[in-house]
């Protein structure tokens, strides 16, 4: 469940690369519709996929003008 969970919603995925500079999710969340996250079994929050969670959640969740939809999913 994750690219064909957004497919079949009638959703076109956009990658998200993990440990880019601010400016990059700066300019590519408020693009978006949704940021969908997936998780997993791993409890390692020092990993750059942790970090680079982090830093979209902290943007979504205070988006100034912009309103982004986030789904996060524990063990997709």
């Amino acid at each position: 469940m994750s690219v064909s969970f957004v497919k079949q919603a009638g959703g076109a995925a956009v990658p998200i690369f993990v440990d880019q500079p601010d400016e990059y999710y700066e300019q590519l969340i408020p693009r978006l519709n949704a940021v969908y996250l997936p998780g997993g079994s791993s409890h390692n929050l020092d990993s750059p996929y942790a970090e680079t969670a982090m830093r979209i959640f902290r943007y979504v969740m205070y988006p100034g003008e912009s309103h982004v939809v986030t789904f996060i999913v524990c063990q997709s």
